[in-house]
């Protein structure tokens, strides 16, 4: 898992909640925004995530993390 990946799924987690089981497609940009992941790099570090099975596609607006990206990311 490289660094672009942890800031991906860092759009699914918040410390007084915990893990979100979904996150919407701008949410999930606009925190790798705030990280410099912009661009060509975002796209590629989202297309790599979801190729390794760490989120997935619930619908074209919407993203959902899976276990094995859960398993990545502190409980709270």
């Amino acid at each position: 898992m490289t660094e672009k990946h942890k800031i991906i799924l860092g759009a699914f987690f918040h410390r007084r909640y915990g893990i979100s089981p979904v996150a919407v497609r701008g949410s999930v940009e606009s925190h790798a925004k705030k990280h410099q992941l912009i661009g060509a790099e975002y796209g590629e570090a989202l297309e790599s995530a979801i190729a390794g099975g760490l989120i997935g596609v619930t619908s074209d607006a919407s993203l959902a993390i899976r276990d094995a990206g859960r398993q990545l990311l502190p409980k709270r």
